[in-house]
């Protein structure tokens, strides 16, 4: 059974499962598949169902897995057995997923490997090695979901309108309101005022301040996304150079 576990839909969220349904339906495992926001809202714009800030999609992203999680860890209590839950990157491969739902005698495991500043033959070897330990282990990848490219682009782009585009902005604003004492709004610069005004081509294009909504929260949720991973692994298994 392929389904939501949470719709959210103009700005409000609405459960999809009802635990009466899922205790019929007596599961083996329940298993919430994840994606990157940008292919989600790539995903979205293509069906012509792009109605969401950025924020939400983020947002969505984790209710689906919490209320998955809760469900599955109801339907247990409630069965007296214990209903694997996992979380599961689309980008993880259409062989470990069949791997993680046909062989339960599989291990799994979490990979740990450097990610700042890796490229050329460092990547290439990193790549080998988590295509080795997949021929042998049920893989969690926590670089299958790259939403932190987001905070890359943020900085590079930060760092560029810093240099060529505030010190513009600063000359035509006014903060100076003894000379505007009656008005009831004026312009106030800060650090990100550029990139609020910007659209961004990643693809797909961004609004400046949609980025700005979330830029906060990613760091957050890849944290929380690893303890999961983590946890639904019997080993880690770490690349040291």
């Amino acid at each position: 059974l392929n389904t939501h576990s949470v719709f959210r839909w103009q700005h409000g969220m609405f459960p999809c499962l009802d635990l009466d349904f899922v205790l019929e339906l007596n599961p083996d495992m329940i298993i919430c598949l994840i994606d990157d926001i940008l292919s989600i809202k790539e995903g979205l714009r293509a069906r012509n169902t792009d109605i969401f800030h950025l924020w939400e999609l983020f947002a969505w992203r984790e209710e689906e897995v919490w209320f998955s999680n809760f469900i599955a860890d109801s339907v247990g209590k409630i069965r007296g057995r214990e209903i694997p839950f996992y979380i599961y990157p689309k980008k993880g491969g259409h062989e470990n997923f069949y791997n993680l739902i046909s062989n339960h005698d599989i291990k799994k495991a979490y990979l740990s490997f450097p990610i700042t500043g890796i490229h050329g033959a460092e990547l290439e070897e990193i790549e080998s090695f988590k295509a080795a330990i997949g021929q042998k282990l049920v893989v969690f990848d926590p670089y299958a979901i790259k939403d932190r490219e987001l905070i890359l682009t943020y900085q590079t782009l930060k760092d560029e309108s810093d240099a060529e585009v505030m010190p513009g902005l600063k000359k035509a604003s006014f903060k100076d309101r003894k000379l505007f004492p009656d008005a009831k709004w004026y312009i106030e610069l800060d650090d990100i005022s550029p990139l609020s005004l910007s659209t961004i081509s990643f693809p797909p294009e961004l609004k400046g301040r949609d980025l700005l909504s979330v830029i906060k929260t990613i760091d957050s949720q890849i944290i929380s996304r690893d303890h999961l991973l983590i946890d639904q692994s019997d080993i880690v298994v770490i690349y040291i150079k």
